[in-house]
């Protein structure tokens, strides 16, 4: 029998007078994965996350969060939930254990914590220098300690490598990793860096004014996504003038000054050689890319 999910959204709708934050949003994470909530901003992503956080509460809709629905038990599952805000609630004049002691004061939760805590997120070593003093990448690892406090099922990530240097990013995106893998956590991502996230994550929930596009897995988004071509041409700019002509609808990007990624038009790739060799711009070399979360969520906003 297949373990029920970890958190499950159904018919989720969030109104504010006139104005419908969500419409009839459905979600459901597996334990164990590490889903992306992609959406522009507006889109609903975090009116989604203070509901499954209790912040907010939807209109109507069923929430259910560890097999929990009624509102005792979802106050007994989000007791097993950790959260990591957009911007770091540390506390700049501790350090990173006491920051952590205090918050297992504040919850109620066993001081025996703090070392798992510490030594998960590779902060043991940190002594008593202040926060104050730590690189973005040490306080969001940090951040992501104090989610961990009450040895939490389920981790709630908004914007966790929002600010950080390219080893910073790095770091948490292997400790996102790690959590999933050998800690067995499930985690809910946030975020608008797709690159990050299609390393990072293992489903992708698309969210667009409201409304749940749809889910899918990261192979669905190698093997679905919109079929595209890289060209190396004679002449960049006649090429690109030509293509535009030819073929308005499509998005031609431009990663050299002759070198070009186009989609593949309906027509097939036999149309754009014909006409770039109507425009008389020879192609010197083709080859197909493989379709990436950007290219996916371009298709499917274009697609609505």
């Amino acid at each position: 029998m297949a373990a029920p999910p970890v958190v499950n959204l159904s018919g989720i709708t969030k109104r504010y007078r006139r104005k419908i934050a969500l419409d009839s949003v459905d979600l459901s994470v597996g334990r164990g994965e590490t889903c992306a909530l992609i959406g522009a901003n507006g889109a609903g992503k975090s009116t989604l996350i203070h509901i499954i956080c209790g912040l907010s509460r939807q209109t109507s809709g069923t929430l259910s969060i560890l097999g929990q629905r009624s509102a005792r038990g979802l106050r007994r599952a989000r007791a097993r939930m950790g959260y990591v805000p957009d911007v770091s609630g540390a506390y700049q004049h501790l350090s990173a254990r006491q920051n952590l002691e205090v918050r297992c004061i504040e919850w109620g939760i066993p001081a025996s914590e703090v070392d798992r805590a510490l030594r998960i997120v590779e902060l043991t070593d940190t002594g008593k220098a202040k926060v104050k003093g730590f690189s973005m990448g040490m306080k969001r690892r940090l951040d992501i300690a104090t989610a961990l406090l009450g040895d939490t099922d389920f981790i709630i990530m908004d914007e966790p490598i929002n600010g950080l240097d390219p080893m910073g990013v790095a770091e948490i995106r292997e400790l996102i990793c790690r959590l999933r893998d050998e800690e067995g956590r499930t985690i809910l991502l946030s975020s608008h860096n797709l690159p990050e996230l299609e390393k990072t994550a293992t489903s992708f929930a698309f969210i667009h004014k409201g409304r749940m596009l749809e889910k899918v897995g990261r192979e669905d988004i190698r093997q679905g996504g919109p079929s595209r071509l890289l060209l190396r041409v004679s002449h960049g700019r006649r090429a690109v003038d030509a293509l535009e002509l030819a073929f308005p609808q499509l998005a031609i990007e431009r990663s050299g000054a002759n070198s070009l990624e186009i989609p593949v038009p309906p027509q097939g790739s036999s149309a754009l050689l014909g006409c770039l060799a109507a425009a008389r711009v020879e192609v010197l070399e083709m080859s197909p890319v493989r379709a990436s979360l950007e290219h996916y969520y371009q298709a499917l906003l274009g697609g609505e």
